[in-house]
This record gives C-alpha cells, sequence and structure tokens, in this order.
C-alpha cells in the first residue's frame, strides 16, 4: 500500500493532538459481534469467501489496567525541560565521563595536555550540540569566530573551542577493549553504542503507559561512512544509513523500543522464521497479553504472524503483498476489485484478508477489525459534488494509526544534534539522544496535574534543554588581578627572522607538543633576553 505523502506536523497541530487525547475515552472501535461474513454484507455485491471455519469470537477488549489509562506518563511526567534528564539518567552521564578519561588515558600519545572531564562538563559539551540543533551553521567552528556576524557568545562563552574539540576527539560511552575483535566469539559490532541502547529499552517503556494501538516501522540513521551493516534503501527520504526498527504509540508518537540492525549480528528469537516477523515479535515481547492492536506495513506482514500475534495476547493489521506464502489465490487477481469503493473479503479463522480498490487495489490483513465499512469522502473542484464511497473500517483504522514512527521521526529531525563525523555510532548516539529530547517533550505536553501556564514550543523545550545542561558551567577562566612583576621584565614580540624559539620554561620542564616536537613561542623577556611562552613567563616571574 503506497504511503500518503507526509504532512508537516506543526506546534499547533501537535497541541491539537495533546488537547484531543485529554478528552477522548480513546474508543474509536470495538469489534463486538462476529466477523461471520455473508455475500450481502459485501459493498456492491463484491463476494467476501470464508476459506475456514471461525475458531472463535473476536474480542478487541482492553486489559483493565491497558483500558483505563489513556496512553501518557506512566508517573506524574516531566513538569518542567528541566527534567529531561528523565530519560538520560544521572548513572548514564556518569558512564560517559569514565569512559571518555579511560579512552585519553589509552592514547597519551595523543592527549598529553588531557584534563579530565566531569559531569558538569559534559553537560555543557551537550548542550552547546542541542544548541547547534537550533542554531544551524555550516562549520562548527563558525560558532567561536570572532567575527561579529558568526559568533554566538553563549558557546563561546561557555567553552573555549580547542576544549570542546578535545572533548570531542576522545568522548567514549564503553571500553573498547572489552570488545572481542571482529570474527571472534561475543564480539559486539553496537558495543561503542550499547550503554544508550540498554539505556533507551529500559527508560523509554517504563516513563510512558502506551494506548491501546501500536505501529513499527523502521527509521534511517542517516549515515554514508565506513559501516559494515550500512544499508541503501531507494525509496526512502534518507536513502544511506544505518536502520533502526522502532515501535511507537500510534497517538502520540512516543517511540517505545528500537532495535539497530546490525546484519546477521541481531540477536533476535525465532530464527526460522522471516526476517520482518522476528522484528515485530521482537519489539511486541514487553506488550505481551495486553492486547494492544499493532500496525505494520507489508514489509513484516506475513498470514503466520498474525496467528502468533493473537497467541501472545495481541491483534495485527497491516499491508500484506499478493506473494506472501498463503495469500489467497483469488485476492490475488488483479480484476478482483476494479473499480473506487470495491471491496473483496476472504477469512481464515480470525484473519480477514482485504482486497479494496481506492486509486488502485490494495491488499490489506488484519485479526484486530470486523467486517464493517465507513463512507470515504474524496476531495473535488469547487461547485463539483464530492464522490463518497465504501471504505472497510480495517483499512481506516490503518491510515489513522501506522504513521507514528514517522511522526516521531519528523519531530526528531526538526532540532537534531547530529553533526559530521567519520564514526558511525557516533550517529546512532545522536539518533537515540534526539528521540530522547523529542519523548520528553511528548511526556512534558502530557503531563498531568493542575492548571500550568502557556505550554511551551518544540523550540522552546530544546532551548530550555540547553540551558538545563549548561547550568552555571564555563571553562573559560577568569580575568584576576595583575600579577606584580620585578622592574623590567616585560614580554615583547621576537626581533628575528624566523619569529619564534623554543620555549626555555617549557624545555626546563619537559613539556612538548601533541607531535611530540618542542614548544615554540613568538615571545621572549625583554630583560633576560629568553625566549618563554606566556604561562612560563607568569611562573618565572611571579
Amino acid at each position: 500500500m503506497a504511503r500518503p505523502r507526509r504532512s508537516h506536523l506543526s506546534e499547533l497541530d501537535l497541541q491539537a493532538l495533546i488537547d484531543e487525547i485529554n478528552e477522548d475515552n480513546d474508543s474509536d472501535y470495538r469489534a463486538d459481534s462476529d466477523i461471520e461474513i455473508s455475500e450481502d454484507e459485501s459493498h456492491s455485491g463484491s463476494p467476501s469467501i470464508d476459506l475456514g471455519e471461525s475458531r472463535s469470537r473476536l474480542d478487541l477488549d482492553l486489559d483493565p489496567q491497558t483500558e483505563s489509562e489513556r496512553p501518557g506518563p506512566s508517573g506524574d511526567g516531566p513538569d518542567h525541560p528541566d527534567e529531561w534528564t528523565y530519560d538520560m539518567t544521572v548513572s548514564f552521564f556518569d558512564t560517559m565521563v569514565t569512559e571518555t578519561n579511560r579512552y585519553a588515558r589509552q592514547h597519551p600519545e595523543i592527549n598529553q595536555r588531557w584534563t579530565p572531564v566531569t559531569v558538569p562538563e559534559l553537560k555543557a559539551y551537550l548542550s552547546i550540540y542541542f544548541y547547534m540543533g537550533i542554531q544551524h551553521l555550516s562549520d562548527w567552528r563558525d560558532y567561536w569566530s570572532t567575527d561579529e556576524i558568526l559568533n554566538h557568545p553563549f558557546v563561546s562563552n561557555l567553552m573555549i573551542r580547542n576544549r570542546f574539540e578535545e572533548i570531542n576527539k576522545n568522548f567514549h560511552l564503553a571500553d573498547n577493549t572489552a570488545n572481542p575483535d571482529r570474527g571472534r566469539a561475543g564480539h559486539n559490532p553496537l558495543h561503542r553504542v550499547q550503554p544508550i541502547l540498554d539505556l533507551a529499552k529500559n527508560t523509554w517503556p517504563a516513563n510512558f503507559q502506551p494506548g491501546k494501538n501500536l505501529c513499527v516501522d523502521e527509521a534511517m540513521i542517516k549515515f554514508k561512512g565506513r559501516c559494515l551493516f550500512l544499508q541503501y534503501m531507494p525509496a526512502k527520504p534518507t536513502k544511506w544509513g544505518i536502520k533502526a526498527w522502532a515501535i511507537c504509540d500510534s497517538k502520540t508518537f512516543y517511540m517505545l523500543d528500537i532495535n539497530i540492525y546490525a546484519g546477521k549480528h541481531n540477536q533476535l528469537e525465532n530464527p526460522d522464521r522471516p526476517l520482518g516477523d522476528r522484528v515485530v515479535l521482537a519489539l511486541t515481547q514487553q506488550f505481551r497479553d495486553k492486547n494492544h492492536v499493532v500496525y505494520f506495513d507489508n514489509y513484516f506482514s506475513s498470514l503466520p504472524l498474525f496467528e502468533t500475534l493473537e497467541n501472545n495476547g495481541l491483534y495485527g493489521c497491516g499491508t500484506l503483498r499478493t506473494n506472501r506464502k498463503g495469500f489467497p489465490a483469488f485476492v490475488k487477481d488483479p480484476k478482483c476489485v476494479k473499480n473506487p469503493g470495491d471491496t473483496v473479503r476472504m477469512r481464515k479463522g480470525n484473519v480477514q484478508v482485504i482486497a479494496w480498490f481506492d486509486r488502485r487495489k490494495v491488499t490489506l490483513a488484519s485479526n484486530a477489525h470486523d467486517a464493517s465499512d465507513t463512507i470515504l469522502t474524496r476531495r473535488a473542484r469547487p461547485n463539483t459534488p464530492r464522490p463518497e464511497y465504501s471504505q472497510p473500517m480495517a483499512i481506516k483504522q490503518y491510515n489513522l494509526n501506522y504513521f507514528g514512527v514517522d511522526k516521531n521521526d519528523q519531530l526528531r529531525q526538526y532540532y537534531s544534534i547530529a553533526s559530521k563525523a567519520h564514526k558511525y555510532w557516533k550517529y546512532i548516539f545522536w539518533f537515540i539522544v534526539d528521540v530522547c529530547a523529542v519523548n520528553a517533550y511528548i511526556l512534558y505536553l502530557l503531563a498531568p496535574g493542575g492548571p500550568r501556564p502557556k505550554l511551551m514550543s518544540h523550540k522552546e523545550f530544546n532551548l530550555s534543554l540547553v540551558r538545563s545542561l549548561a547550568g552555571n558551567f564555563t571553562s573559560r577562566k577568569r580575568m584576576g588581578r595583575p600579577l606584580k612583576r620585578p622592574a623590567g621584565h616585560e614580554l615583547t614580540r621576537i626581533n628575528t627572522k624566523r619569529g619564534q624559539r623554543d620555549c626555555v620554561g617549557c624545555k626546563e620542564v619537559g613539556k612538548k607538543t601533541n607531535s611530540g616536537k618542542a614548544v615554540q613561542t613568538k615571545l621572549e623577556c625583554l630583560s633576560c633576553g629568553k625566549a618563554l611562552c606566556r604561562p612560563c613567563f607568569e611562573t618565572k616571574h611571579q
């Protein structure tokens, strides 16, 4: 089934959706009758064929816990963006600090001047990335530019450029030495991002109570560098990248879980089943026996998958490819439906296969809906009657509930912190942090409680994240009172053709550059005649 064109999700649209959730009782439909279908119930006389005897009544009632709670925060939720660490826990910041310092110590040849990073400094480092996601520049160095047009005082006052680059070079989430070499037992291609993947899998579902409808789809993490599991998907807006399978709440677009595709290394259950089946079963494992309805497209759909979902206490609805094993031969016929609104239904047990003609033939399978139809009104030119024809309820609900992952992806890209890098794992890290920020914003909009001030827009929320992470931190040293020096000792520029000499002070203490060469300076003491860099001059003439 061809996906409709994505609509722009504005701030007003998102807040209107939240208002609808707060007023809605989440009872869009319920299958209260058997789906024994006869020809009399089919639209326009289209035949409806039963391929087997119905096993049981289709019952869509949710369990009391799920039905009594609308989608929203499982607790109080973050009342203010300062609590965005609802997902990014304090212990995880400690992990990032530990591993970044560990990597710097493991490579002393390029980190001779390394100063251990702290949690406040690392939060300030991340706040700069969030700021860059709001204020885009073509070159990240321009944020520290001295040009009055390009300069961004918030960034330059928060952290000097060299320190930002130093942290960027050493930033790590895991110990590289703990991962066996490629080809050996126990090697994990996602080892470098495994800590934040585990964080996402634990905190996202714990912080949110999903509604009845869930959706499974793939999201592309844009990347075109060296990666063994790089994917090329020409039909996607992002054609090159790393594939991530995700499950979202259909109504709020909150992301509940993800699986990163890492080729044959993916540890998914049921290896004898198709990959699409394994992905859906893995992502829905934590929602078993809660009677959720899971929506997915024809990449994942197969008739055995619907039976397995029902055995797991779930229901499914998704478009279906006609070349799938067990697909009814009659529905494969391209002429079984010819005119807009024509419908053919076939059923085996609780699974019905629907062929419907809109602008072209659409095939869909569902064990979550009855055989009822609704009226679809099409657009028309002014002063022209708007055509109306029948549409199966299953297809209507699919169009309403399938695009949650796409909408979350759309919100993520508005203020993404992703930047240019050579390492693929950094793009996965930025993807997960972006989703954490989007999920935090959704929790903020849905947070229960009394009347609150005017809700912040997505941009205002991210600006507040920047302020929250930055805090009062600054890596720039404050200027103190000038030191008293002996008379006649002043720094002056070296007056030679070469323009610089080896610093005497650095040479005495054995200090060298990152490349192992002697530290050179363009300055010398006017009285001593010795070449000294500014810090050595201050030390010798206090």
